[in-house]
């Protein structure tokens, strides 16, 4: 499963002036699981479903208080990812495109393998 690019406004960050008001991150994850056979046009509810990660991320984010840092969000989205049984890894890259205006953005990236 892969999510690029889900732009979402929250309020986030450690500096004072990033306590004034929500700003942009950009989310992806991607997510790994290991499938013994062939899928079929059958297989909807063996299927890792990114709606609930979607749902999460521009419902609840936006809504909740002040979040100081990005890693918390990005392990929520990991275990969000590994509820489904196939999942065996993940990857969560979380970025601010509006900290810096000679970046892209800046921000984590954290990759999980599942416990066995």
């Amino acid at each position: 499963m892969v999510m690029r690019d889900l732009v979402v406004e929250i309020r986030i960050g450690l500096h004072p002036w990033e306590q004034l008001r929500p700003q942009r991150l950009v989310v992806n994850v991607e997510a790994w699981a290991y499938v013994g056979a062939p899928y079929t046009h059958d297989d909807a509810g063996a299927i890792l479903d990114y709606d609930m990660i979607r749902d999460t991320i521009r419902e609840d984010w936006p809504q909740r208080a002040h979040v100081r840092l990005l890693e918390p969000l990005a392990e929520e989205l990991i275990q969000l990812c590994f509820r489904h049984p196939a999942v065996e890894a993940a990857r969560v890259r979380l970025e601010k495109p509006d900290i810096f205006s000679e970046a892209q953005g800046v921000g984590i990236e954290l990759y999980r393998r599942k416990a066995r």
